[in-house]
């Protein structure tokens, strides 16, 4: 039997297909998703997930708003996405970002093109936390960080 004629099968993780196909699949779901949202628009139809802190205690949490703020942004409203939820709108093009040089170096084969260190977790989490609490406080509500009156 030649050497050269036998061939191996080839391991799971070698295919870049997979993470093309993975990638594909994500990414029509999230155009489902992003139609949808465009399509009906969270203020008026009932069928989002609510939030069940707002609904139990009347206190809204960092995400708040953030539905009602990507409709807005999907219509070219800016000033009422703010409204709705600055965190969230501000924090957008960092988030598109990071996911986008993750998703360029996955298709690459490469390993994660950065490192999520623990104090950026934790600052992450303290500016939710910070976020969540301002908003519900009068003065937070005066200067609009509330999406309700």
């Amino acid at each position: 039997m030649n050497a050269s004629k036998c061939r191996t099968p080839p391991r799971i993780g070698d295919a870049p297909s997979e993470s093309i196909l993975f990638f594909i699949a994500l990414g029509m779901l999230g155009a489902g998703a992003v139609l949808m949202l465009f399509l009906y628009n969270p203020a008026k139809f009932g069928f989002y997930p609510e939030c069940y802190l707002y609904r139990t205690t009347g206190l809204l949490c960092p995400g708040c708003g953030s539905l009602r703020a990507m409709y807005q942004l999907f219509h070219g409203h800016l000033l009422t996405a703010l409204h709705d939820n600055i965190l969230l709108v501000c924090s957008l093009p960092l988030l598109i970002w990071g996911t986008a040089r993750y998703i360029v170096a996955r298709l690459r084969n490469l390993p994660a093109p950065f490192a999520v260190r623990p104090w950026l977790v934790w600052s992450a989490v303290g500016v939710m936390v910070v976020f969540g609490i301002v908003r519900n406080l009068p003065l937070g509500r005066a200067m609009g960080l509330a999406p309700y009156p």
